[in-house]
């Protein structure tokens, strides 16, 4: 039994930190993904939302560069699993998370749809971020207006110790505490 509470944390430790691992590399695979969208489309991002239907966002427009709905989703979040085909919302009867969006388990920075060439300092800005693949998003809407504070999205620091895994524009991935999420510089184009 002492064996036991003894392997017990540290079993927890390396299921925890694995999890992590693969978050980060679903982030690299999707960084990777929106490089050649970006190419594909003439130097922009993916637009946050489809126009044409409200339960489109950008991860389905990405996803043809992937071909992986698992990608996707993070291990620690069970309720971010996507869907192709812009499915509707189901509910899950959870009240912290009432719906299956079906739209992934990252936010993507609200720069997109700005050009490439907008991006002064790609290591700098935080392109992708655990999130909930419900529409929230991190940055400014425009260069011009004043930021949203990432203060007011919770969730961005419960997912992996109190931390996210983050991707810069320029492609490398980190784990970041949520303290240091909190400098606003990192979610803007500049």
């Amino acid at each position: 039994m002492l064996l036991a509470a003894l392997i017990f944390p540290v079993f927890n430790s390396v299921r925890g930190t694995s999890r992590k691992m693969a978050c980060a590399s679903n982030l690299r695979q999707i960084s990777l993904a929106l490089q050649v969208y970006v190419q594909d489309a003439g130097g922009h991002f993916p637009p946050f939302t489809v126009s044409q239907n409200p339960n489109c966002g950008w991860a389905e427009q990405a996803y043809p560069y992937t071909r992986s709905t698992e990608v996707f989703h993070c291990p620690d979040f069970p309720y971010g699993d996507f869907k192709t085909g812009c499915p509707a919302p189901e509910e899950t009867h959870n009240s912290d998370f009432p719906f299956f969006t079906w739209r992934g388990s990252y936010d993507l920075n609200q720069f997109v749809g700005a050009s490439v060439i907008r991006l002064r300092n790609p290591s700098g800005t935080i392109l992708l971020c655990d999130g909930r693949g419900v529409g929230d998003y991190f940055g400014v809407e425009d260069n011009s207006i004043g930021a949203i504070n990432p203060r007011d999205f919770t969730p961005l620091g419960n997912r992996h110790n109190y931390g996210s895994n983050v991707c810069f524009a320029d492609g490398h991935v980190k784990w970041m505490k949520y303290e240091e999420l909190l400098d606003i510089n990192l979610w803007k184009a500049r």
